[in-house]
C-alpha cells in the first residue's frame, strides 16, 4: 500500500516495526523491496521525495545502461511495462545511448505500480534519515550492539518517525545511512600497489564520477523558439568539443552535432526518447561537473546542485545559440 505520513508534531516519533526497511526509494531500493515482500517479508521503503526509481525516474536518466540481452527477473518485468506502455521494443529504442528509453515520469508510474501490487510493502514519503538505531542503544543493550536496529527520520515539518527493522538496507542517494551508522566506507580509486592493477592511479585519490543534473528537452518542431536565458556564468570555451560541427579543432575524434551529416550516430539522438523527449545527459564538453558531493552535508548539497543545474543550462544554451538548435524536426531514430 502507498501511503504518505502526515501527523501533529509530537514529542517522541512514531514508531513503526517491519521485517526490512529501506531507506530510499531508488532503483535498487525499489527492486530489493519488491523482492523481499515476494520472499515474504513486510518491507518499509523511506524515500525523500514524491518519485519512485531514482536516477531512472526522478533524475532524469532513463535510459538503461546494458541488459538488453536480459529478458528476466525484476528488470525484465519493469521492461515488459515499458513495452506495453509504448507499443513494443521498436517504440522505446529511440537513442543511440541505449535499447531502453522512456519518459522520467512514466518509468515513476510503472515503479509505483510494481511496488503497489505488493501488498507487504508500505511507501513512506517526505521523510530523510537523522539517527541510526543500533542494538546498543537499546535498554536493556542486545548481544550484537553494533548491529543496526532501525532508523530515525524527519520530514521537513519536523515531524519524526522511528523505524525498527530485523534486516535495514541503504538504498539512499548519496549513502547517507554510512556515516550516521559510524560504518567504514570509501570512495574514488586505490592505488594501483593495492590490488596490482594496472590501469590504477599511481596513487590513489577520492575523486568521483563527475556530477551532471540531467534536463528533459521537448521538441516542439517547426517555428518554436524555446531558447533558454543566458546566465551569468556562461562560458562558451567549456563547450567546444561537444560535437564535431562545434569543435575549433576540425579533425576532433567526437560525433558529428546532428542529422546534417547523413550519419544515424549524431549528438542530437544521444539521449532521444518517446514522444519527442531528449535528455540532456551529453558527457563530451557537455553538461558534465565535477563536485564532491558525496560527503557535504544536507545544508552543502542544494547549492552544489544548483552549480551542477547551472552547468546544464549554460550548455543548453550553447546548443540552441552556437549550435543553431533550437528545435529538431523528424530525427531519425539512433
Amino acid at each position: 500500500m502507498l501511503f504518505a505520513v502526515s501527523c501533529k508534531p509530537v514529542a517522541e516519533p512514531v514508531r513503526y516495526e517491519t521485517d526490512v526497511l529501506v531507506a530510499g526509494g531508488g532503483a535498487s531500493g525499489v527492486m530489493a523491496s519488491i523482492q523481499a515482500a515476494r520472499m515474504g517479508a513486510d518491507v518499509i521503503i523511506v524515500e525523500e521525495t514524491d518519485w519512485l526509481g531514482g536516477m531512472l525516474t526522478a533524475a532524469g536518466v532513463s535510459a538503461i545502461d546494458g541488459n538488453h540481452l536480459l529478458p528476466s527477473g525484476l528488470w525484465g518485468e519493469f521492461r515488459s511495462h515499458l513495452y506495453d506502455h509504448y507499443g513494443g521494443p521498436d517504440t522505446v529504442e529511440t537513442g543511440w545511448v541505449s535499447n531502453t528509453l522512456f519518459e522520467p515520469h512514466i518509468g515513476n508510474r510503472i515503479l509505483h505500480n510494481m511496488v503497489g501490487a505488493e501488498p507487504r510493502i508500505t511507501v513512506i514519503k517526505g521523510f530523510y534519515p537523522v539517527e541510526v538505531i543500533k542494538n546498543g542503544d537499546r535498554t536493556p543493550a542486545f548481544e550484537d550492539e553494533n548491529r543496526v536496529a532501525g532508523v530515525i527520520f524527519r520530514n521537513a515539518d519536523g515531524e519524526m518517525i522511528d523505524v525498527r527493522a530485523k534486516v535495514t538496507i541503504e538504498a539512499t542517494e548519496y549513502g547517507d545511512l554510512l556515516p550516521l551508522a559510524d560504518a567504514g566506507y570509501r570512495f574514488g580509486f586505490e592505488p594501483r600497489d593495492q590490488f596490482g592493477e594496472p590501469m590504477a592511479p599511481e596513487t590513489g585519490h577520492d575523486m568521483i564520477q563527475d556530477l551532471t543534473y540531467v534536463a528533459i528537452l521537448k521538441d516542439y518542431g517547426d517555428g518554436a523558439d524555446k531558447t533558454v536565458e543566458r546566465t551569468a556564468s556562461y562560458d562558451p570555451a567549456l563547450f567546444d568539443g561537444t560535437c564535431r560541427q562545434l569543435s575549433g579543432d576540425p579533425e576532433a575524434d567526437v560525433v558529428d552535432c546532428g542529422p546534417e551529416s547523413g550519419k544515424d550516430l549524431y549528438m542530437l539522438n544521444y539521449g532521444r526518447l518517446p514522444n519527442d523527449y531528449y535528455m540532456i545527459n551529453w558527457p563530451i564538453h557537455g553538461n558534465d561537473i565535477y563536485i564532491p558531493i558525496l560527503e557535504m552535508t544536507r545544508e552543502q548539497r542544494p547549492a552544489a546542485i544548483e552549480l551542477a543545474k547551472e552547468m546544464t543550462l549554460n550548455w543548453i544554451y550553447f546548443i540552441q545559440t552556437k549550435g543553431g538548435y533550437r528545435h529538431q524536426k523528424s530525427i531519425p531514430p539512433g
